[in-house]
């Protein structure tokens, strides 16, 4: 494999910040899988740990109580071999985002999780790129960081709907905050997977509803409640849909990668990059889906409007994955909510040949 230049990401850490800390306890699973004999490439594991070392030796080390300093991050560019592995740690993300989010902090501290939820979703749903192929996705991530530091800042590879649900889900794991992805709709073109936040409410299981791929929510129309998932389908049962009003986030600083030009009006060109064209799609959301899969969505006998993706909720529920310590319990009062309303459950058996 060729050397290659990439442009990689460097923590600068100003003059008057305390010394950088360094914590043993905080192991680091990968790299104890690196420098194990039974991978082929320990060699290399063992150079770098010795690396570090060289690194850090002399370095003072500060209080534990002491509060890290804030950080900024650099583009750089270094030549590396796409074989070697990408060290990003997930207290970097961490730290990233509170910056990046500001009112973060303190729905954090006033332990708000929808709103910490909230304001999460919509970081997540700009930050990923979309592969509009569909094909080229993002597979080999080692964790959340990697994902946002080495994939999708180097324009390497994009989401459908099934990474967003597991980038999102990843992205609040850093924080502490519970979800289930949830995959759902008709086989084969109009399946989907969304995100739902379940939280206990007066001891029964809720499960909000925060769609990353389409920057899409609702929220009930006389007091801006966020939806529970059910509370869609129970009152699109019962014709009362209306209550509920589709939030609609800006996804205008999300990239979208293809491996061939476009000839859109919906897609702005921004840049080149070695494998892929990134565009910009300021107004894509929920009716970009809808217009792509209308004639589909016709033929099935879905409606062309938000009532539509209740509607696929009503078809068939997938899977159920759950994400967090809670989640489990979670996912499985989520199913039983389900089946209790003839939601058929689980993948159809395929017919004898």
């Amino acid at each position: 494999m060729p050397l290659v230049a990439h442009p990689i990401l460097r923590y600068n850490s100003p003059s008057s910040a305390p010394p950088l800390r360094f914590d043993p306890s905080r192991r680091n699973r990968f790299m104890d899988s690196l420098v194990s004999p039974r991978n082929v490439r320990w060699p290399l594991g063992i150079l770098i740990l010795l690396w570090g070392v060289l690194l850090f030796a002399g370095r003072p080390v500060s209080p534990a109580s002491e509060t890290p300093a804030p950080f900024s991050l650099e583009i750089i560019t270094v030549v590396s071999s796409e074989t070697l592995p990408r060290f990003f740690d997930e207290d970097l993300l961490r730290e990233f985002i509170l910056q990046e989010i500001p009112q973060l902090a303190d729905a954090l501290e006033l332990d708000d999780t929808l709103a910490a939820a909230r304001l999460l979703f919509e970081w997540a749903a700009a930050s990923g790129d979309f592969s509009l192929n569909g094909r080229d996705l993002a597979q080999d991530a080692l964790s959340v960081a990697d994902l946002y530091f080495y994939t999708f800042r180097n324009d390497l590879a994009g989401m459908s709907c099934g990474g967003y649900g597991d980038y999102y889900s990843g992205v609040l794991s850093l924080f502490g905050i519970d979800s289930l992805n949830i995959g759902f709709g008709e086989l084969p073109e109009l399946t989907h997977v969304t995100v739902v936040i379940p939280l206990r409410v007066e001891g029964s299981w809720k499960f909000y509803l925060l769609d990353p791929t389409f920057g899409l929510s609702f929220t009930l129309r006389e007091s801006g409640r966020l939806a529970d998932y059910f509370d869609l389908i129970d009152d699109h049962a019962e014709g009362c849909f209306e209550r509920w009003t589709p939030q609609q986030i800006s996804l205008a600083a999300r990239e979208f990668l293809s491996s061939d030009p476009l000839d859109s009006p919906d897609f702005d060109l921004i840049r080149k990059s070695d494998r892929y064209y990134v565009y910009h799609s300021p107004a894509y959301g929920f009716q970009s889906y809808l217009e792509t899969t209308k004639a589909e969505l016709v033929r099935h006998g879905y409606d062309l409007n938000h009532s539509a993706f209740v509607q696929l909720q009503q078809t068939r529920l997938f899977n159920v994955l759950p994400y967090g310590p809670s989640a489990l319990e979670a996912s499985q009062a989520f199913i039983e909510e389900a089946v209790a309303r003839n939601i058929p459950f689980g993948f159809p058996s395929l017919p004898h040949e």
